[in-house]
């Protein structure tokens, strides 16, 4: 076998579509999308925790490497290393940040309009 052929080393890699699996892929998806709210609204809760906090820098450097590595450890062990799934679950990953977002600043206009009220 060459590393050219379909299947092995370069050839996996120059010819995706063969590689992708249906089933995998919407894993990576929903993994994607688990990871990534749970990274945001980890985010989310450090940042509002952080303007109150006695010790914010401790409080945002642990949340940073908790979020990070739970992300990373996240998509390893879900996709394998696999570089179609990988960018499937990144996908999601960015597809939540979005969703986080925009819920997020659905309830700080919701926190403005109570208080001008």
């Amino acid at each position: 076998m060459r590393a050219s052929d379909p299947g092995s080393g370069l050839g996996r890699l120059l010819d995706p579509v063969a590689s992708i699996d249906p089933v995998a892929s919407g894993t990576a998806l929903l993994v994607g999308l688990a990871l990534g709210a749970l990274f945001f609204a980890g985010l989310l809760w450090t940042v509002r925790r952080g303007l109150t906090s006695t010790h914010p820098a401790l409080l945002f450097l642990t949340s940073l490497l908790l979020r990070t590595t739970l992300v990373v450890a996240g998509i390893l062990w879900t996709t394998g290393g696999a570089p179609t799934q990988v960018v499937v679950c990144l996908s999601g990953f960015l597809i939540a940040r979005v969703i986080v977002m925009r819920l997020a600043s659905r309830d700080r206009q919701e926190v403005r309009d109570a208080a001008q009220s």
